[in-house]
């Protein structure tokens, strides 16, 4: 699933520039034998291409995983499922040290959209505090990125205690000692996770991200060119341009209103408009939404005043 929707969410321009490293465990021969035969049958052209590159993990490479320390009050089971866990992915990331300039860890049963690599980018970009580790994903290790240049320290945590902690916990004591002052989450997340069984024997989750939101825009109209100026105050990153501009990932999330506050459009060419749509609220945040407005049209702006129009001559409208 993650490799189908990765690769149908990826232009063929953007192919060209990224790489995807598929790691199976030798801990269960079969498994991992019937995983080289789907990969290679399914996505032999990318695999040719370079594309989707597929690497197995020896049983050498796992140190002990018996008579080891029970934490947070795991069973035996549990503790040896997260150990491996741990040393599947300090392999990975230990084979990928350098090999790009960043690293993002995904999981199987995990599906993505369309604008997921221009959005990675824009955060990336967008964000101007330090970080080591930025979070397209809410849910456990999946989604997490960092720099490639640091995959060695995170490879020797993660194999260091690789039984006393599980590996989400483990990314909170990384970020804490590269000194990144809080946890950043991109919202809405990137990735969504959909299987119910879990690697752990005999456990089924139904476990999904609750600030995913797919790109694509609910109302699909054709929004012309145009500068868009609010007198409210935005939250984080999500400016007023995200719900406008199709071709951009999220929506525009703003702090509380007040009595006066603004939006406004402003076509940069004359339109003949015959209508509109405006679309309000998040699905995990009910009171989020537009509780009443008046919607004016005009034609012609007087001033600005920073990133509010000030004045402008208005026909009322519905």
């Amino acid at each position: 699933m993650t490799l189908s929707s990765i690769i149908n969410s990826t232009t063929h321009d953007d192919q060209k520039r990224i790489h995807i490293v598929v790691a199976v465990s030798f801990l269960n021969q079969t498994c991992a034998l019937e995983v080289k035969h789907t990969v290679n049958e399914m996505f032999d052209t990318y695999v040719k291409s370079g594309l989707v590159e597929l690497i197995g993990i020896p049983v050498e490479a796992y140190p002990p995983l018996h008579n080891l320390r029970k934490t947070y009050d795991d069973d035996e089971i549990r503790v040896r499922w997260r150990s491996i866990q741990n040393i599947d992915y300090s392999y990975l990331m230990a084979y990928n040290v350098n090999r790009s300039t960043y690293y993002i860890q995904l999981e199987d049963d995990v599906t993505t959209n369309s604008g997921y690599l221009k959005a990675i980018e824009q955060f990336i970009n967008d964000t101007t505090e330090y970080w080591a580790m930025l979070e397209f994903s809410s849910l456990g290790f999946i989604g997490k990125l960092f720099r490639s240049s640091d995959l060695h320290k995170i490879a020797n945590l993660l194999r260091t205690f690789y039984a006393e902690h599980p590996c989400d916990f483990l990314m909170i004591h990384f970020m804490k000692l590269m000194i990144q002052d809080r946890r950043m989450l991109k919202i809405p997340t990137l990735f969504q996770h959909h299987g119910i069984q879990s690697s752990l024997p005999n456990l089924t989750r139904n476990i999904s991200d609750r600030f995913y939101a797919t790109v694509t825009k609910t109302i699909k109209g054709d929004n012309p060119s145009a500068d868009i100026y609010t007198s409210l105050k935005q939250y984080k990153l999500h400016e007023p341009a995200n719900a406008y501009n199709n071709n951009v990932a999220g929506f525009f999330w703003a702090l509380p209103p007040k009595v006066g506050d603004t939006l406004v459009v402003a076509f940069k060419r004359p339109q003949c408009l015959k209508r509109f749509a405006l679309s309000s609220g998040f699905h995990e945040k009910g009171d989020d939404k537009i509780a009443s407005g008046v919607v004016e049209v005009g034609t012609l702006i007087k001033s600005l005043t920073g990133d509010t129009v000030n004045r402008f001559k208005v026909y009322r409208g519905h």
